[in-house]
């Protein structure tokens, strides 16, 4: 139909009483590039989704909604990690020691410092997402085990968080910035010796 619409706006434009200077030269060009753009789009088809592919939607919105991290509808990018400072090493603290661990990841987007400190009393995670755009906002922290979502936090103005009582075993951060969401490399956070 639109391919018939513009034939005879141009048949019409082109007309035989002597219009035919009014269209630039290359109007028949493009003319004839619209017919054949508009009868390949003619033939094509738009498959329904596959029942597979909306059962696979369906289960990460499921996922999602019952606080479990899906794969990002966004960009995804995973910070490496440039720095592990003091593995193991035992600080004083206010009521005795505590084992600390202070990790750096870097991304193009931002980089985040990590602070794990195993205490008597459990573990606390906290740090500072460094934004490489500068700007004052608060982000959302998610701590990660198994692909499940075990706290959330946000960030404060300057960007700083805090996870308190995490439980020994094996995470990642996720940090959503925008429609961006930085992913860790993963860490352990040890039990308390003793």
């Amino acid at each position: 139909m639109v391919d018939d619409t513009f034939s005879r706006l141009i048949d019409e434009e082109e007309g035989s009483d002597g219009r035919r200077g009014l269209l630039p030269p290359d109007a028949s060009a493009d003319r004839v590039f619209v017919r054949r753009f508009l009868t390949a789009a003619d033939r094509v088809v738009i498959e329904p989704v596959p029942a597979a592919v909306r059962a696979a939607i369906d289960a990460r919105f499921e996922a999602w909604r019952i606080g479990r991290v899906p794969a990002s509808l966004g960009t995804r990018i995973v910070a490496a990690l440039t720095r592990d400072v003091l593995p193991g090493a035992v600080v004083a603290g206010a009521r005795g020691a505590t084992t600390a661990r202070h990790l750096v990841f870097n991304s193009e987007l931002a980089d985040i410092s990590v602070h794990v400190r195993t205490e008597r009393t459990g573990s606390v995670i906290d740090g500072m997402v460094l934004r490489s755009d500068e700007l004052d906002a608060t982000d959302t922290v998610q701590l990660v085990a198994d692909g499940t979502v075990v706290a959330s936090t946000r960030t404060d103005p300057v960007g700083s968080f805090r996870l308190d009582g995490v439980l020994p075993g094996r995470y990642v951060l996720v940090v959503s910035i925008d429609e961006t969401e930085i992913e860790t490399m993963a860490f352990d956070v040890e039990a308390e010796d003793g």
